[in-house]
C-alpha cells in the first residue's frame, strides 16, 4: 500500500513512513521519515491538510483500516 500527499508529490510505501497530527496544527497531517546515516535527523514532510482535526482524524483512521485490511488479505 502506498501513501499520495494530497499535493500528489510525495509517494511511498504506508510501511516506511510514520504519520501523525502535527503538533502545531492537529488539522494538518505529516509524514516522517527516520534519520538516515549520514547524520540528518528525521524528515518530516506535510501529507495533508484538513479543514479540522476531527477530518484529520478519519482520514489516518482510514489510511490504518486500509492497511490492516490489506494485510488480513495477505496472510501478515
Amino acid at each position: 500500500m502506498r501513501i499520495i500527499s494530497q499535493s500528489g508529490l510525495l509517494d511511498v510505501p504506508y510501511e516506511l513512513i510514520a504519520i501523525s497530527p502535527y503538533s502545531g496544527n492537529m488539522a494538518t497531517i505529516v509524514g516522517t521519515f527516520p534519520g538516515n546515516d549520514l547524520g540528518k535527523g528525521d524528515r518530516v514532510y506535510i501529507l495533508a491538510e484538513y479543514s479540522t482535526e476531527e477530518k484529520a482524524i478519519k482520514a489516518m483512521e482510514m489510511c490504518r483500516d486500509k492497511y490492516l485490511s490489506r494485510m488480513e488479505l495477505e496472510g501478515g
